[in-house]
C-alpha cells in the first residue's frame, strides 16, 4: 500500500503470441478503468501476426502502455519472466492477452486490499465469454462470503479444506512483493503447468487473501487457448504435473505452511478435474479413467464403487457426473443441484 493509506500501484504483465484480434478489446478495457494502472507491460512473443503494431498504436496514446518483445517464441512463462524482471507496481495481475478487465476491477481491489494490506492477494469472481466477445454467464466457482473480505492464512487454509478451490485464477491480483519472496519465477522450470497455483497457495497460507463476490473479469473461453492446449497434451498422465507442485509446496521455503491435509485434497481436486475434462473429450469410452483409482488418497467406499463400476464397464457419463458432485462440498452439491433443477 502507498505512504498514507492511498491505493497501492498495479503493474499488468501481460504476455502475448499472435493475439492482435484480442488485444484492442483488452487494452481497451484497461484504459477504461476507474482506477488507472502504474504501467501495462505486454511481453510480445515473437507473434507472427500484427500484435506489435497494435500495441505500439496503444502506446503513443498511452504512456503507461509498454512493449517488450522476444526475438524468438519462447513460451507464456519465459514471457512472464521477461515482464517481472520490469515491473514495478506494489501488485501485480498476470493477464491474458484474450481477458477483458472490468472497469471496476482495480479501484475495487485496490481498495480492499488497502484495507487490508497483510494480504497476499485478491480474487474476485468471473464471467465467460465466447471468442466473438458474448457474455457465456458466470464462469462457476465458490462464493466463500456474500461480502468483500479479508481471510487470514488459516482462513485460507480452512476454506480450501471445506470448500475446494475459490480463487479464480486470471482475476488474482498479486502484492509484487510475496511473489518475490516465493521464488515463483525460480521454479517456472519445474512447475511449467501449476506456476499459478504455486503462487496462489503460498501467497494465501502466507499473507492471507482477500475476496470480492462479484464478478470484474471476463475470461474468453477458447478451445485453441494455451490453457485449454495443455489440458490436452497431459491427458490422464498430467497428474505427475501434481507431484512437481507438491514437491514446491514442500520445500524449505514453504515450511509449516500447509498441513498434510491439504495435499491429499490437492490431489483430489486434481483427479476431479482430469476426469471432468476427460469427459468432455471422450464420453463415449470412460474406461480409461479406471487407472485412476491409483492415484486417489484416502479412498472411500463410494469411490471403490465407483471406480470398480469404470473397470467392468458399468459406469457411464451419468454415473460420473453423479460421482463428481458427490465429491464436492455440501454447500456445492446444493448449488449444483439448484442450478440443475430451479424451483
Amino acid at each position: 500500500m502507498a505512504a498514507g493509506g492511498k491505493l497501492g500501484t498495479v503493474s499488468v504483465l501481460m504476455p502475448n503470441y499472435n493475439h492482435a484480434r484480442f488485444l484492442p478489446q483488452s487494452l481497451e478495457a484497461i484504459a477504461r478503468q476507474t482506477v488507472l494502472p502504474l504501467e501495462v507491460i505486454v511481453i510480445d512473443d515473437a507473434s507472427t501476426d500484427d500484435s506489435v503494431a497494435v500495441v505500439e498504436s496503444f502506446a503513443k496514446r498511452l504512456p503507461f502502455v509498454r512493449l517488450l518483445r522476444h526475438e524468438r517464441n519462447q513460451g507464456v512463462y519465459p514471457a512472464l519472466r521477461t515482464g517481472w524482471k520490469e515491473c514495478r507496481g506494489d501488485y501485480v495481475i498476470f493477464s491474458a492477452a484474450d481477458d477483458v478487465l472490468l472497469p471496476e476491477f482495480f479501484e475495487k481491489s485496490l481498495s480492499l486490499l488497502a484495507r487490508h494490506p497483510r494480504a497476499g492477494l485478491c480474487s474476485a469472481l468471473g464471467r465467460i465469454m465466447s471468442e466473438d466477445g458474448r457474455d457465456l454467464g458466470p464462469y462457476h466457482t465458490l462464493v466463500i462470503s456474500p461480502r468483500a473480505c479479508y481471510l487470514s492464512p488459516a482462513e485460507f487454509i480452512s476454506t480450501y479444506l471445506r470448500r475446494g478451490n475459490w480463487v479464480v485464477g486470471y482475476s488474482a491480483l498479486f502484492r509484487r512483493a510475496a511473489v518475490e519472496e516465493s521464488g515463483a519465477f525460480e521454479l517456472a522450470a519445474r512447475l511449467p503447468w501449476h506456476l499459478d497455483a504455486y503462487k496462489i497457495f503460498y501467497a494465501g497460507a502466507k499473507y492471507g487473501a482477500c475476496f470480492i463476490p462479484e464478478p470484474l473479469v471476463m475470461w474468453r473461453r477458447l478451445e485453441d487457448s494455451w490453457g485449454f492446449q495443455l489440458l490436452l497434451r497431459q491427458g490422464l498422465g498430467g497428474l505427475d504435473t501434481v507431484k512437481d507442485l507438491e514437491d514446491c509446496l514442500r520445500q524449505p521455503r514453504c515450511r509449516g505452511l500447509f498441513p498434510e491435509a491439504l495435499f491429499q485434497a490437492l490431489w483430489r481436486q486434481a483427479i476431479d478435474v482430469t476426469i471432468y475434462e476427460y469427459c468432455r473429450r471422450h464420453p463415449d469410452d470412460l474406461r480409461p479413467l479406471a487407472d485412476l483409482a491409483g492415484r486417489l488418497p484416502r479412498p472411500g467406499w463410494v469411490d471403490r464403487a465407483y471406480f470398480a463400476a469404470l473397470r467392468r464397464g458399468w459406469a457411464g457419463l451419468r454415473a460420473t457426473k453423479a460421482y463428481l458432485t458427490w465429491r464436492k462440498p455440501w454447500a456445492e452439491r446444493w448449488r449444483i443441484l439448484r442450478r440443475k433443477f430451479p424451483v
